[in-house]
């Protein structure tokens, strides 16, 4: 990591990349900092980054917790209609089967 000291209205210039950081203000232990960088470049808070990471996480234990806390008999009939699904699907079957079942 690239560690710089700077003073209020300095800038740091990554020109490869079109960013331009800036100290806009220092107040005590508090810094204000400027970015501008091309539209294609996403600038994110860490924090907004580990909460997004943390909600993503949180929504997939949820859904194996769902999997795991269905009833035996629901898990049955859901996978029962998932290969009722795939037997009615025409790529399953041969092609033969499935050409003959189009409209004249």
């Amino acid at each position: 990591m690239l560690v710089l000291s700077r003073k209020e209205n300095s800038k740091i210039v990554l020109p490869e990349l079109g960013i331009t950081i800036e100290v806009l203000k220092i107040k005590g232990a508090t810094v204000k900092i400027g970015v501008d960088a091309p539209r294609s470049v996403r600038v994110v808070r860490q924090e907004l980054l580990d909460q997004t990471e943390k909600q993503r996480s949180n929504k997939v234990a949820k859904l194996k917790r769902h999997d795991l806390i269905q009833e035996p008999k629901q898990l049955a009939t859901n996978q029962r209609k998932k290969r009722t699904a795939a037997k009615a699907c025409p790529k399953t079957q041969p092609e033969s089967v499935w050409q003959s079942q189009l409209p004249a």
